[in-house]
């Protein structure tokens, strides 16, 4: 769903789920009726801030409201918890749903690999 090849879902999901830095993490699942998981949303809380991370949603499902749903979902449970700030980073194709939101550009960054 965010771009992680097939081949590195398992120990992606298994870096996840050992990750607590020194904040709370919420996860969010977006399911169908069916139980199925179409979207997901990771949001990490400390002193005040939440960044929000694998915000994705299946490309069948895409353009349905199902992103920003767990985005503004993420967002009201971190609100709950005290946090002020929201704080992202963004492929162009999640960037109008975040414009929508609230959000703004305030930096640009290029992942480089070798």
């Amino acid at each position: 769903m965010s771009g992680i090849p097939a081949g590195g879902v398992a120990a992606t999901i298994e870096r996840e789920k050992a990750f607590t830095g020194d904040g709370t993490v919420l996860r969010l699942a977006g399911r169908l009726d069916n139980g199925r998981v179409v979207g997901t949303a990771v949001a990490w809380l400390s002193h005040g801030l939440v960044t929000l991370y694998f915000v994705g949603t299946q490309p069948e499902h895409r353009r349905r409201g199902i992103g920003a749903a767990l985005t503004r979902a993420a967002l009201d449970l971190a609100g709950e918890r005290g946090a002020r700030a929201a704080a992202l980073t963004s492929s162009p194709i999640g960037e109008p749903v975040y414009r929508r939101l609230g959000f703004r550009p305030v930096g640009e960054f290029r992942v480089l690999t070798f």
